[in-house]
């Protein structure tokens, strides 16, 4: 949860300092927050790294095979002048990029080296991530 405040404007508590305290308002705290956060139409942000990869021309196909299958998104693809070396920068899920560097690897006979940085996050898409979400919180 990011960017949430919540203030108690008005509360009304027993009046003995016995029985007084956090077992008197956190579970109230608790459902008037769940209840807000699911009114709130609630979105699942995921992780992307920025990834940048350097390989030789002919093993280009193979660097965007790889990036394909694991959900990456190329966004720009130049030689690196005076040498037979391309870059390669590509957007890749956090979620995605376990193993990536090894697969990479293995698809090119580690000819391709990649470098990942985390860049931004992005609101899930996928169609039943509220189903899996509320789900969740309901445990």
């Amino acid at each position: 949860i990011r960017n949430v405040k919540f203030k108690i404007l008005d509360a009304v508590i027993t009046q003995e300092p016995l029985h007084r305290g956090g077992g008197q308002l956190i579970p109230t705290a608790h459902r008037v927050v769940y209840s807000a956060f699911l009114m709130a139409t609630p979105r699942l942000m995921e992780p992307y790294y920025f990834v940048k990869v350097q390989a030789p021309a002919d093993c280009v196909s193979a660097v965007y095979t790889v990036l394909a299958r694991r959900r990456g998104h190329v966004t720009q693809d130049a030689p690196i002048p005076g040498s037979p070396l391309f870059t390669i920068k590509a957007f890749i899920p956090v979620i995605d990029s376990f193993g990536f560097e090894t697969d990479l690897r293995t698809h090119t006979q580690g000819q391709a080296f990649a470098l990942s940085v985390f860049h931004h996050w992005q609101v899930q898409t996928h169609p039943h991530i509220f189903f899996f979400l509320f789900l969740s919180l309901n445990d």
